[in-house]
């Protein structure tokens, strides 16, 4: 068994670098992962990489410019 698998990471900007890497990685370990991004494209995409690989992923649009700024 994976080291995280049954938990649930929830990463934003999730679409590109260090998010999209994050996601991939977490995901890799055996994590369910909310990919959470305002560019849709992007942050589908990573969510379909997980997928493809037998990952548990799903895509959340957000404003993140609104979660910054908690």
């Amino acid at each position: 068994m994976s080291r995280l698998a049954g938990t649930i990471a929830v990463l934003i900007w999730a679409g590109l670098g260090t998010g999209r890497a994050a996601s991939l990685l977490f995901a890799h370990e055996g994590e369910a992962v909310a990919c959470v991004d305002n560019d849709a494209e992007m942050g589908v995409r990573t969510a379909t990489v997980i997928q493809a690989k037998g990952g548990d992923a799903l895509f959340i649009e957000c404003d993140l410019i609104i979660l910054a700024a908690i």
